[in-house]
């Protein structure tokens, strides 16, 4: 049977233990604040660039002088490249264009 000093030894490793979880604890909290924080500035970063270009795509139409966009380029990373008659240029990452540019290549 286990004598008294036993029971003593586990009940301060025990102890022990929940007072390095705890010392730990804000760091752990810390680091999950930032690891969620970071996910959700990365989703609003990206659900604003996505107004952001929806509004200049303007479905399919210069916001400043109402002239339709013309493609000329795509990018390395798959952006592309738009201009207008009047020389406004306007580069878009998000498959907003993607309806217009199928018909656009069906009426050709």
């Amino acid at each position: 049977m286990p004598s008294l000093q036993d029971y003593r030894a586990a009940l301060s490793e025990l102890w022990e233990l929940l007072r390095t979880i705890l010392e730990r604890l804000p760091m752990l909290m810390l680091m999950t604040f930032l690891f969620f924080g970071a996910i959700v500035a990365l989703s609003v970063i990206g659900v604003v660039g996505f107004f952001l270009e929806r509004r200049d795509w303007n479905r399919g139409q210069c916001r400043k002088c109402g002239c339709e966009w013309r493609y000329f380029d795509t990018d390395r990373q798959g952006g592309r490249g738009y201009r207008d008659d009047h020389g406004h240029y306007l580069w878009i990452s998000c498959p907003l264009d993607k309806r217009h540019a199928v018909a656009r290549l069906e009426v050709r």
